[in-house]
Order: C-alpha cells, then structure tokens, then sequence
C-alpha cells in the first residue's frame, strides 16, 4: 500500500492518494501486469479508483493507469497515466501525471504505508 500527495503543476491544492496493490504478476518481456484499487481525496469528496499497472521490476519504472470506480465520473480526469519509478526497497512510489488530451502534467509522490500511515 502506497499513501501519499498529488498536485496539479501550477496549483496549490494538494490531494491525497492512496493506492493498495495486488502482488505483481509474472514478468513477461521485462514488465508484471498489477492490479489494485485506492482512493483520490480532492477535499471535497473521496472518489474509488481502479488500478492497472505495468511494472519494470529490472529498474523500478511503473505507469499506473487509473479509472474511477464506478466508472464514468465527470469530474475525475481519467485521460493519462502516471509515469515514474518505485524505489528499489519498494519504500517510495513518484510519478508525474501527464494528461492526453491537454498535456496536463502534475506530480504524485507517495511512501510505503500500512492502514493508511507512512512505514518509514
């Protein structure tokens, strides 16, 4: 489980992530398929996320794509994906967003965490 901030580049507003994911699939071609679910916080409501992931365990690099739960939320930009790398402890997960229709960009930073709280 992985707990931590997202920030539109630009914005002030920090919203906070969460992201529980199943034991990553066996490699195939260098990448695991994983799957998992969280939560995005945006303050004035909780929105439930599904999750897929392609995971390069050879150099941590993971792209997390996400789409709401229920699907179809209007108010929840599902177009992009996060791109960036887990450490090799498994402590940290960063990525930037990137959105395709606009280019969007904005920065997820996220620790290893248990039931919600930061591990270390």
């Amino acid at each position: 489980m992985y707990c931590g901030e997202f920030r539109w580049r630009g914005d002030r507003k920090i919203d906070r992530v969460v992201y529980r994911f199943e034991p990553p699939g066996e490699p195939v071609r260098g990448e695991s398929e994983v799957v998992g679910a969280g939560t995005y916080d945006a303050g004035d409501r909780v929105i439930a996320l599904r999750l897929t992931a392609r995971f390069r365990p050879a150099d941590g690099g993971i792209e997390v794509r996400e789409r709401t739960d229920p699907p179809g939320d209007p108010k929840y930009i599902v177009d992009g994906a996060n791109r960036g790398w887990v450490a090799t402890d498994g402590s940290t997960l960063v990525a930037v967003w990137t959105t395709r229709r606009t280019g969007d960009k904005g920065d997820l930073r996220m620790r290893a965490c248990a039931d919600g709280v930061p591990t270390s």
